[in-house]
């Protein structure tokens, strides 16, 4: 009987002693395109100190003529991001709106190591 009240104590110490950690993300749940950059309209603005073709060749990934990729789906992005989070062993516990924000809280247990 001694060890059925030992190991049960030694539960209750074990839960007292867990520890958790967080991770919070938020979702951008907003709709609009991004806007395309635009090197003339990027000079006009800086009332021409930088050549549109300047802009173009020094910051090609605003301003060039680069192919972009087609964006993934909405789903297919957060499905990635749940499982890569789950192989690091986070949990999804929560979703909540906080202001304009949707957050997603993950935690997991904080082991020392």
């Amino acid at each position: 009987m001694n060890n059925q009240s030992e190991s049960g104590s030694e539960t209750k110490m074990n839960v007292k002693n867990e520890k958790w950690e967080y991770r919070i993300i938020h979702l951008n749940v907003n709709q609009e395109e991004a806007k395309v950059q635009n090197p003339e309209e990027a000079s006009t603005k800086l009332k021409g100190t930088l050549s549109p073709e300047f802009l173009s060749k020094e910051f090609p990934k605003q301003y060039g003529e680069t192919k972009k990729e087609e964006p993934k789906h909405p789903a297919n992005q957060l499905q990635e991001i749940l499982n890569l989070f789950g192989e690091e062993h986070w949990e999804l516990f929560e979703i909540s709106n906080v202001g304009r924000f949707q957050m997603l809280f993950f935690k997991r247990k904080k082991y020392n190591f």
